[in-house]
């Protein structure tokens, strides 16, 4: 058991306090100032390219990049500890919401925008992406990285599925559905004959699984279609924040790389989880076009475009040697607006508030990390009237999605023990 008692000291409090109060001077001192209108900015140990279709100033440097966007520049990082946010983000030059009916005008239009290569501002797994695309079958069946792929024209057949739907919250990867092969059905062409062997990083993952089931086959008229592009998702760990967080936040990166809203992607789900009551589903339902799960297709269905999406565990989310998350401002006001939450701004002539996140059994899961004296911190915290903090106690598991994201994007201090109630950092305000 690993509790933890936290011994209180007024310095604590007052030192968070101070910090915030600095932040305030340093906001007020910022706030005319915009990002550099010229188009090459001078950066210490970056190197200055032209690079993309439209001969595009591209700034690269560590493991981002940097490029000028209709006059913007779109810079995350300022040498080495000093962030710039942000600014008026656009997608990559691709249609945004493309509606898939079935016709070659649509597939090709997404094809192109996999097939962009502009310098815009991306994750390392996106820039990977673009210049390790693999063809295994024409323009039919291409693969990012060994790690997620792109399948043009495919047939998700519910027949070729082995096992039941489980209805438990807890449930195991060894009670899910398992497919067979000529799950996925691939619409054979003249360029598309013979599907190359596919090599999927980590073995046993489900991309590994799913690869051997799929099978040619010639076109078929008889079987119900989806208009709008999807992204197979095998989750983990469905229950918990941290991990469906990290599975939402690889989907909204499919999205983002294909220049497509994210709110007219569906999400198919690949898994033996049948119950539609987990607490996570409005996070999906709500950032999406639509959810679908395997447990409740009934007969085949035709995807024009489906997107083997890598596995939550591989997500940017859970790189601790990152200096920062790839996009997370953008991410986060993604999730935020679909929420109609707006992030709290700072108001120095109010008190502070701290969000005291506490950590109990969940599921029948024993938790071992805890803070013992919480009740303690609470009321001393809310008892130093001179710090001018307010401290609220909250057990995360009580709420809906929509209750903890107000509390984190209206929080001035986050506290808490290691664990996924602190995914709620993702939406806390800048100056928090």
């Amino acid at each position: 058991m690993t509790h933890v008692k936290i011994s209180w000291k007024r310095n604590t409090v007052a030192l968070a306090s101070l910090a915030l109060i600095c932040s305030c001077i340093f906001v007020i001192t910022m706030s005319n100032q915009d990002l550099p209108s010229t188009d090459l900015v001078h950066i210490q140990d970056i190197k200055f390219r032209i690079g993309g279709r439209d001969k595009q100033p591209v700034v690269q440097f560590k493991r981002y990049t940097a490029g000028v966007i209709n006059g913007t520049m779109l810079v995350p990082w300022l040498g080495k500890n000093k962030r710039l946010k942000e600014k008026n983000l656009q997608l990559p030059k691709c249609p945004s919401g493309i509606r898939l009916n079935g016709d070659d005008a649509a597939v090709e239009k997404l094809t192109h925008c996999v097939e962009d290569k502009t310098g815009l501002m991306f994750p390392v797994t996106l820039e990977s992406w673009r210049y390790t695309k693999k063809f295994l079958c024409g323009d039919r069946f291409v693969m990012f990285h060994k790690e997620a792929a792109l399948l043009m024209g495919v047939t998700v057949d519910v027949a070729m599925v082995t096992g039941e739907c489980n209805e438990d919250e807890m449930y195991t990867v060894e009670d899910e559905r398992r497919p067979t092969r000529g799950f996925f059905k691939l619409e054979s062409s003249k360029t598309c004959t013979k599907v190359s062997n596919p090599y999927f990083i980590g073995g046993n993952s489900h991309l590994a699984q799913w690869a051997d089931t799929v099978m040619l086959t010639e076109p078929s008229l008889h079987v119900d279609s989806s208009s709008y592009l999807t992204i197979a998702i095998r989750r983990y760990e469905h229950h918990n924040i941290y991990h469906t967080m990290s599975d939402i936040y690889n989907a909204f990166l499919v999205a983002r790389y294909l220049g497509i809203s994210p709110s007219s992607v569906d999400i198919l789900f690949l898994d033996g989880k049948s119950s539609m009551s987990s607490k996570m589903l409005p996070f999906w339902r709500k950032l999406f076009h639509g959810t679908h799960q395997l447990c409740h297709l009934d007969k085949p269905i035709y995807y024009p475009a489906l997107f083997w999406n890598k596995r939550g565990i591989d997500s940017d989310l859970l790189d601790f040697t990152a200096p920062e998350l790839p996009l997370s401002e953008d991410f986060a006001n993604f999730v935020l607006t679909s929420f109609k939450i707006q992030l709290k701004q700072l108001d120095c002539l109010r008190p502070l508030t701290a969000l005291l996140v506490s950590r109990g059994n969940y599921m029948s899961r024993n938790i071992s990390r805890q803070i013992t004296n919480e009740k303690e911190i609470l009321y001393a915290i809310n008892n130093e009237k001179s710090v001018g903090v307010s401290a609220q106690w909250v057990r995360l598991e009580h709420l809906d999605t929509a209750a903890q994201l107000r509390l984190a994007a209206t929080a001035d201090i986050l506290v808490g023990m290691h664990g996924a109630g602190l995914t709620l950092a993702l939406f806390l305000p800048p100056h928090a």
